[in-house]
C-alpha cells in the first residue's frame, strides 16, 4: 500500500498513516512503514525499542528532535527527555502503548535552558 502525505505532517497525519497500516486491532509491522511516505515528518519522529532490562531506549530520533536536545538520542533511555518526577509516567505510557497496542497522545510543555516554554505533541504509536 502506498500512501502519499503532504510535506509538513502533523500528529493527526502520522496517526492516520499508522491507522491505515493497521490490520484490525493489531499494530502495523515496523517493516510496513515506508519512510518515503512520511518524508516530511522524519525529522520530528523517533522510534523506541525496549532493551534487555525492559527500559525503553531510542532506536532512532529525527534531526529536529536531536537538535532540540543538542545531541544524538540514539541508545539513550526515553526517560532522558523528561524532568524528574515525569519520567516514570512517560515510561509507563510507552510500556502501555506496547503492551496494549494502544496509541497515546501526550500534550507536553518543555523548557529551554533559558526557561522559555515550548509545547509539543508526543504521539506514541506501537509497532
Amino acid at each position: 500500500m502506498s500512501i502519499k502525505m503532504p510535506y509538513h505532517m502533523t500528529a493527526a497525519d502520522i496517526f492516520a498513516y499508522w491507522k491505515a497500516l493497521r490490520e484490525g486491532n493489531l499494530p502495523p509491522l515496523r517493516s510496513s512503514i515506508a519512510p518515503s511516505n512520511i518524508r516530511g515528518a522524519l525529522p520530528d519522529l523517533f522510534m523506541l525499542d525496549v532493551n534487555d532490562s525492559d527500559v525503553p531506549v531510542f532506536r532512532l530520533a529525527g534531526t529536529r528532535i536531536c537538535a532540540l536536545f543538542a545531541h544524538e538520542l540514539r541508545c539513550l533511555p526515553f526517560a532522558h527527555l523528561w524532568a524528574q518526577g515525569q519520567a516514570d509516567n512517560a515510561v509507563a505510557l510507552s510500556h502501555a502503548a506496547i503492551q496494549y497496542a494502544c496509541p497515546f497522545l501526550l500534550n507536553v510543555t518543555g523548557f529551554t535552558t533559558e526557561g522559555v516554554a515550548q509545547r509539543f505533541d508526543v504521539l506514541l504509536l506501537p509497532l
